[in-house]
């Protein structure tokens, strides 16, 4: 009912919830690994360069993260599948290269 609507509701946000948490706390720590690698190698490491790194990391697991929200239930996937392809694959009842039946003149 109801109520079993509300429950699976509550699950599955608060799992979208704990992954943006990961995500964001990830993003947190690189943040501060990288100043704390420019305050330390100011030689070594330019601001450019964590840049660079922080843009590829970010784009890279907001993309894991897309992918992994979207990810589905093989099963269920291949059940659509087959009903998708049984649509495409059966023989209509209505043949539009038939000579027969009712044409407008």
């Amino acid at each position: 009912g109801n109520e079993d609507i509300v429950k699976s509701s509550f699950k599955k946000g608060s799992l979208v919830a704990i992954g943006q948490f990961i995500q964001m706390w990830g993003c947190a720590l690189m943040f501060w690994w990288g100043g704390w690698l420019l305050s330390k190698y100011p030689s070594t490491f330019t601001y450019r360069d964590f840049l660079i790194s922080m843009f590829s990391l970010l784009f890279s697991l907001s993309g894991l993260g897309m992918a992994a929200q979207g990810a589905t239930n093989r099963d269920k996937a291949k059940e659509a599948a087959d009903r998708i392809f049984d649509l495409i694959e059966r023989e209509s009842a209505i043949d539009p290269l038939s000579k027969e039946g009712y044409k407008e003149e």
